[in-house]
């Protein structure tokens, strides 16, 4: 099987949000979207990446940083082409005057209450950044992350945006990204995820 070279749904989050134009479709090459297989199990996965920054909340610095990568225990997910995929996860740690005030791990069980079952069923954690619309809107109140489960697969690739908003004492509540599209990935294809799951 050959590597791919995947302009996911996070992809078009990331630029939409950069932007602030969520109809931008600019193709654009990223490291952190490329697919690798291995030739020995014929396993799929997407590439480890990390990110950090800088924000002040609430007149405080602080520093975030996470590493997004495959996780070798989680259960591998099969989508309807027989490709096999590696699940992923995310590790967060958030410093103060550098020590550490929040640490959050996060894979796709973290969200299974949020995602229409079908979908859960068939997808993964694709991708991770810091929602940088809200920066742009100066919305400092707390950090404001994204989260995109989805299906790379040939046949849907489908993905689901969720923003995880983290106040300065660890307080977390998970939402849907009503900002971004929870459509299909290509142009031509028609398929959205249920919300009740049916």
């Amino acid at each position: 099987m050959k590597t791919f070279q995947i302009l996911s749904f996070t992809a078009l989050a990331l630029l939409a949000v950069s932007c602030g134009n969520k109809q931008q479709e600019t193709e654009q090459t990223d490291e952190r979207f490329v697919e690798q297989v291995d030739e020995k199990t014929g396993v799929a996965s997407l590439n480890a990446y990390s990110d950090s920054d800088t924000i002040t909340i609430k007149g405080t610095q602080y520093r975030y940083s996470f590493k997004f990568q495959p996780i070798d225990s989680l259960q591998h997910i099969t989508y309807a082409s027989g490709v096999e995929y590696k699940d992923n996860g995310v590790h967060l740690i958030i410093e103060k005057d550098g020590e550490t005030v929040i640490e959050k791990n996060f894979t796709k069980g973290s969200f299974k209450s949020y995602i229409p079952e079908k979908l859960f069923q068939t997808s993964g954690l694709i991708g991770f950044t810091y929602n940088i619309d809200r920066r742009l809107s100066n919305k400092f109140d707390a950090f404001y992350f994204i989260a995109t489960v989805g299906n790379l697969d040939d046949a849907e690739e489908i993905a689901y945006p969720l923003e995880i908003r983290l106040d300065h004492e660890g307080g977390m509540a998970i939402s849907k990204y009503e900002e971004l599209e929870t459509e299909p990935l290509r142009k031509g294809l028609t398929v959205d995820p249920d919300e009740d799951g049916v």
